[in-house]
């Protein structure tokens, strides 16, 4: 069995398959299984950014033009070199 790691931005994940449906929870550890029955998942890294205030929030001092959520993935994309740099 191959040992393999898995990374789930959960901005994606939410944006791209859960928003709009009744679905709040999600297995990772059944669902990486599933997707790849041949292998041994070794670790499951999810990443995720801070709530912050939105445009039209009435907390919010400042005009925001445009909004992008930045933290998640670059988190990501550091973790798995660093876990490839050590090997894991």
């Amino acid at each position: 069995m191959k040992r393999t790691n898995v990374y789930v931005d959960g901005f994606n994940l939410f944006y791209g398959v859960l928003k709009g449906t009744r679905f709040k929870w999600l297995d990772l550890d059944a669902l990486s299984h599933q997707l790849l029955p041949k292998d041994n998942i070794h670790r499951i890294r999810y990443f995720t950014a801070k709530v912050s205030a939105r445009p039209g929030d009435p907390r919010l001092p400042v005009e925001i033009i445009k909004t992008e959520e930045k933290g998640s993935d670059v988190a990501l994309a550091t973790y798995l070199m660093l876990d490839a740099c050590r090997g894991d």
